[in-house]
């Protein structure tokens, strides 16, 4: 296992932790199944942090996908935290998406 850092607002990751909490999970697992999913999908990346205060998130990879990340950002010219901040981003916006469909169903 490798272990990668990045850097990502405060209130992001506040926002990924809550939802970890909820539902009893691991952000190391959310982070790898969503910048899995980016590379097989050649999904857009977020390209760069936004403003506020930043805290560092650190998830452990196993080594093959490390070296799929390796390989994907020196053909797209990206850097490894835009990949892991984008899969954070995801994971959040999954979450909401999720979030939202059941207060749908709750509605009269």
């Amino acid at each position: 296992m490798k272990v990668v850092s990045f850097k990502v607002e405060k209130v992001t990751a506040e926002r990924a932790w809550n939802i970890i909490r909820r539902d009893k999970g691991r952000l190391s697992n959310a982070i790898r199944e969503r910048v899995e999913r980016i590379i097989k999908y050649d999904m857009p990346l977020v390209p760069t942090s936004r403003e506020g205060k930043h805290v560092i998130v650190t998830v452990k990879i196993p080594e093959e996908l490390f070296q799929q990340i390796q390989k994907f950002i020196k053909e797209r010219g990206v850097t490894q935290s835009e990949l892991f901040r984008s899969a954070l981003y995801l994971f959040i916006e999954d979450n909401k998406t999720k979030l939202d469909e059941i207060n749908s169903l709750s509605l009269p």
